[in-house]
């Protein structure tokens, strides 16, 4: 999935006439999802992320709603490791990637359909061991684990822990430190003790790269508090650690292994 991106890092400009039809899994309802949606194919659950510079996203692209986007004119790439679609964006250290299309330029790019289904988004279950080529902006559970330093007073993300910074990373008991919590101080639960105990966290999970150290590590992002469940006991899946499956080995046109993604052929063809 999306091999040439998660390679090189490119970003490409769209020119052909391609029409995306998917559905959003997360938005900026609470906060933590900044200037951005998530989206996923019904039949296929190829996901992407959808880079956009507006704000109150949530009130016209509720979880559950249907969007046609036109591509043609958008740019397709990676930040960090994850496929993003946005407008072309060179920082300091000369890197191009996808960064946010204007709110403008998006409202010509994309067409509502029908009402919101939100019993239509179904979230994955995370196996301790994802796939950057099937996972990556895909919406998913991760049961029956614990957070590190959960004591009750501990919250998601305080100012202090941020340490000046605008977001703070929490982690799993058990799990490497290449898998974590992404909270940004700006979310409305930012300030909410951590459950102790089993849980079990619903959110987008995003794959990023250090350029430097070439580690590939992931951050769940919970979209609203209402991701966080108090679990039931039973057996978590086991921890992937550093082991983490790149993908190399599965066909990149498709979704999960098993049916055709169509978000891949679309951009491809």
């Amino acid at each position: 999935m999306f091999a040439n991106y998660l390679t090189t890092f490119s970003c490409e400009e769209i020119t052909e006439n391609i029409q995306l039809r998917v559905r959003v899994t997360g938005n900026d309802i609470s906060g933590n999802l900044y200037q951005s949606i998530a989206v996923q194919e019904d039949e296929t659950g190829d996901a992407m992320i959808v880079s956009i510079g507006g704000s109150n996203l949530a009130g016209y692209l509720p979880v559950g709603q249907e969007i046609l986007i036109e591509l043609k004119g958008l740019y397709i790439g990676c930040y960090g490791m994850q496929p993003q679609i946005g407008i072309a964006y060179t920082n300091a250290s000369g890197r191009t990637y996808p960064s946010r299309i204007s709110n403008h330029m998006w409202q010509e790019h994309f067409k509502i359909i029908g009402a919101a289904e939100p019993d239509k988004v179904v979230p994955y279950e995370f196996t301790g061991q994802p796939n950057v080529r099937t996972d990556a902006g895909r919406l998913m559970t991760i049961k029956n684990v614990s957070v590190k330093g959960a004591n009750g007073k501990v919250t998601w993300a305080s100012e202090a822990d941020a340490g000046g910074r605008t977001a703070v990373s929490k982690y799993f008991d058990g799990y490497s430190e290449n898998f974590m919590i992404y909270t940004s101080i700006y979310a409305d639960f930012a300030n909410m003790p951590i459950p102790t105990g089993k849980l079990n966290l619903t959110g987008i999970w995003k794959v990023y790269q250090s350029s430097d150290e070439g580690t590939t590590k992931w951050e769940l992002i919970i979209r609203d508090i209402n991701d966080v469940e108090v679990a039931k006991e039973e057996p978590g899946p086991t921890p992937g650690n550093d082991n983490v499956d790149d993908g190399s080995q599965i066909d990149p046109t498709q979704g999960n292994g098993t049916q055709p993604g169509t978000i891949n052929q679309s951009i491809t063809e």
